[in-house]
C-alpha cells in the first residue's frame, strides 16, 4: 500500500443507502448517456 494518500477518496459506498446509490447512477448515466433520452 503506498504511504500517500490517494488523490481522491473513494466515497463510501458502504455507508450510502442502495436506493441514493441507485439514483445517483441512473443520474450519472443520463449524463453519460443523454442519447438515451433524446432517441427518435
Amino acid at each position: 500500500m503506498n504511504a500517500q494518500a490517494p488523490s481522491r477518496p473513494s466515497p463510501p459506498v458502504e455507508l450510502r443507502d442502495p436506493a441514493t446509490l441507485r439514483r445517483d447512477l441512473l443520474r450519472y448515466y443520463v449524463e453519460q448517456f443523454p442519447a438515451t433520452e433524446s432517441t427518435p
